[in-house]
């Protein structure tokens, strides 16, 4: 509680004492007010699509509700991982730190977030990064969304379509995603095709996902045929 004119807030998630709030700036990496709440990377890959963003903004009691100073939006491409955006923002970042500290020294006004275009996206648990192998996009875009430096997209190994295997000890995670299409199904969903080229194939209700980057569980391997759920 020392003395100072302003202080950033930036990559931190737990709300602050009010008492520090007058001089502080927060960001957000969406554009404000859409997007407000936790985990906006992952979200704005899953819900979004095509545009994120990162607004710096006054902290206020209610969270990521203040008064903008600056904002610039984020052009998600199609196969962007969670990792790409995160340096995408960091990028911007650097140069919205130096933007709002001309902007404040200059006097220039913020503008209030428009109550009726906010949104809030949920914290997410570790159930909702279970893959659903229903459709290939969809899978595809939970594990991008869901990519370092998130925990990963997540998906059982089955030993008979009777029985699973313990949970947690029977987990492979996703991290890459290859490419993916929707134009057939090839075989049940989340059924393993196997690897070529170091590339995996596991089937989806309306084609195939294949993954360049994946963590097995010790002492298990990936056979074609076997199932995932």
């Amino acid at each position: 509680k020392g003395q100072y004119d302003l202080a950033l807030v930036c990559g931190w998630s737990r709300l602050l004492p009010l008492d520090l709030a007058p001089h502080m700036v927060g960001s957000h990496p969406t554009l404000l007010p859409k997007g407000r709440g936790r985990h906006p990377i992952p979200w704005s890959i899953l819900l979004e699509g095509w545009w994120s963003g990162l607004t710096f903004f006054r902290l206020v009691e209610a969270p990521d509700a203040g008064p903008i100073i600056w904002q610039v939006p984020i052009i998600i491409h199609p196969r962007d991982h969670a990792d790409e955006l995160y340096e995408q923002v960091c990028t911007r970042g650097e140069t919205g730190v130096v933007e709002v500290v001309k902007r404040i020294e200059a006097g220039y006004p913020d503008y209030p977030q428009d109550e009726a275009q906010a949104s809030w996206w949920p914290k997410r648990c570790e159930e909702d990064n279970r893959v659903d192998w229903t459709r290939a996009e969809t899978a595809a875009r939970l594990v991008r969304a869901m990519s370092r430096p998130y925990g990963g997209a997540w998906s059982e190994i089955q030993k008979a379509p009777e029985k699973i295997l313990t949970l947690g000890a029977s987990l492979i995670r996703w991290w890459r995603v290859d490419s993916w299409n929707s134009h057939g199904l090839i075989a049940p969903p989340g059924t393993v095709q196997g690897v070529f080229d170091e590339v995996l194939y596991v089937a989806t209700g309306d084609g195939w996902v294949a993954f360049s980057e994946w963590t097995l569980p010790e002492g298990h391997a990936l056979r074609p045929g076997m199932r995932l759920s």
